[in-house]
């Protein structure tokens, strides 16, 4: 928890632009050192605990919410996808029942950020499959 909370904080930094001028293009340090942790977290053996693995992680994932929140107008949770299908759910509705040419945009934004994370856990899936 208090790793995701410094996550959050890290983003609010970020956000704010006062690191800037100290660091050029945060936004891609942020995103190389999101993959960095992520390979690092999965080449660390089994007999190593669990913290080693879970609290770089919910660091990233405080900033990673925070900075990747939006696609153009629309909201999305770029760390769980429950969110997302919740706005689906709700775009979908918007096209059946209201007719609202923004909820057309949604709907596909919505469909594509699930199909993402739905290809992301089948490729772990097999990955972890051949790599045990």
């Amino acid at each position: 928890m208090a790793a995701f909370a410094l996550g959050v904080f890290v983003y609010a930094l970020i956000k704010s632009g006062r690191i800037d001028h100290v660091l050029p293009h945060p936004l891609r340090w942020v995103m190389a050192a999101q993959a960095l942790v992520l390979l690092a977290a999965g080449c660390v053996p089994l007999t190593v605990p669990h913290s080693y693995v879970t609290v770089p992680i919910a660091f990233m994932a405080g900033v990673q919410l925070g900075l990747f929140r939006n696609i153009g107008d629309f909201n999305y949770v770029a760390i769980a996808t429950t969110g997302n299908l919740m706005r689906l759910v709700e775009s979908a509705f918007g096209v059946v029942i209201d007719k609202d040419p923004v909820a057309i945009t949604a709907f596909g934004i919505y469909v594509r950020v699930i199909g993402i994370f739905a290809g992301g856990a089948v490729i772990g899936a097999f990955a972890t499959l051949a790599w045990h």
